[in-house]
């Protein structure tokens, strides 16, 4: 009963705040204040066991496989992330810059945590997780007054190892799938396991849906509506389990060969330069369109611009924390990136994935702004913020 009234008024807080802790940095009152300081207080002992749990060189959350496969552990460390997120808030308040910068490294730790064996919603909280230290926490902790340089190098050095440590999302989200996609198709075939007429309800119940059906027309439709709350058009399910029902046992087993056909080709894409990627998945969504299973299910698997908006980010935040211990040292505003990076001992400057070249630096209205093209490819000379994917533009990292 604690822990649940606990999680609820923590929820309700940040209901208030709609989630987004950069608007709580901007906004909150005193009264505000001491209401996340009595919310956080009851976090004490959580806090204690993720950083005692974050001391094993290595963890990895339990998963099943199929579409009913349980992860909890995902959404409830995104809702963790958030939690630490107010905390790293109040430690800047209080000038505890060193306690933040530990809260950022381990938002870090646990987004490297959910990669391994991570399916698709595994490896999204990964990147909200990087978002929230990276974005958010990174800029609020770098634009204090009480900054220093050595503030600087401490962050430099836990985004790097992030870096270095955090597993590629594509090879490990393709394989998981790829095994639940054969799992499913099996499934569907021969109405087993989670596609058993009996169970079909549980399927859809674990999707969030308030739908009734015992079909597998209900769930792929559901599936293309995200289970959203439109009305069920019976048509379109008697459709689909027309088509199921008219596979042959050969068009079933040639469905599974272009799955793991699929599977080849994508884990190919993930090892391609980041600015390739998005046309070469474009060609793959045109050479399988004529799959059943895969027309449905691999256009939302690889999101492509996220992760690479996440590389974006990452590379973008060490080049942020460069400039500032720049501007410590009392140097004029730089003209060059690369000056930046060689001040922190970084040979080079680290790669915008969407253009494939160096991150880039600009004075925009006599301040300056490191940016990357951004998921349009177009170079906005840092003048076009892209406001979180909403708009198209440049993605900026500034300082204050």
């Amino acid at each position: 009963k604690v822990s649940r009234g606990r999680r609820k008024a923590m929820n309700d807080f940040m209901s208030k705040w709609n989630h987004d802790v950069n608007r709580f940095k901007a906004e909150r009152s005193e009264n505000d204040n001491m209401e996340i300081d009595q919310l956080l207080s009851a976090y004490e002992l959580g806090f204690a066991k993720l950083e005692n749990a974050q001391k094993l060189t290595r963890c990895c959350f339990e998963s099943g496989i199929g579409v009913t496969a349980l992860i909890p552990h995902a959404q409830a460390m995104r809702e963790v992330s958030r939690v630490l997120g107010y905390r790293a808030i109040r430690q800047v308040d209080r000038n505890d810059l060193d306690g933040a910068i530990s809260t950022l490294a381990a938002i870090l730790r646990a987004s490297r945590d959910l990669r391994p064996r991570g399916f698709l919603v595994s490896q999204l909280v990964s990147v909200a997780l990087d978002d929230n230290a990276l974005t958010s926490i990174a800029p609020f902790v770098l634009n204090s007054d009480r900054c220093t340089a050595a503030h600087c190098d401490r962050m430099l050095k836990i985004i790097q190892e992030h870096r270095t440590l955090a597993k590629e999302p594509i090879s490990v989200l393709t394989q998981l799938e790829y095994t639940m996609m054969i799992l499913m198709v099996d499934q569907v075939q021969h109405r087993s396991g989670d596609f058993a007429p009996e169970n079909i309800k549980n399927v859809m119940a674990s999707f969030g849906s308030q739908r009734a059906g015992e079909t597998p027309g209900h769930f792929f439709l559901g599936l293309k509506n995200s289970f959203g709350g439109a009305s069920v058009d019976q048509r379109a399910i008697d459709s689909i389990n027309a088509d199921l029902d008219l596979m042959s046992p050969d068009e079933y087993e040639n469905e599974k060969k272009a799955i793991g056909s699929w599977y080849t080709d994508t884990v190919a894409v993930s090892v391609l330069p980041l600015a390739q990627q998005q046309r070469a998945v474009n060609e793959l969504a045109e050479k399988y369109k004529k799959s059943f299973f895969l027309s449905l299910l691999a256009p939302a698997l690889i999101q492509f611009d996220t992760f690479q908006a996440n590389v974006a980010k990452i590379n973008g935040a060490i080049c942020l924390a460069a400039l500032k211990r720049w501007q410590l040292e009392g140097k004029s505003e730089p003209s060059e990136l690369s000056a930046i990076m060689k001040q922190v001992g970084i040979p080079s400057v680290p790669i915008d994935p969407f253009s494939g070249e160096p991150m880039k630096l600009a004075m925009v209205s006599g301040r300056p702004v490191i940016y990357s093209v951004g998921e349009d490819r177009i170079d906005d000379m840092g003048q076009v913020d892209w406001r979180n994917g909403s708009v198209p533009g440049d993605i900026l990292f500034k300082l204050q």
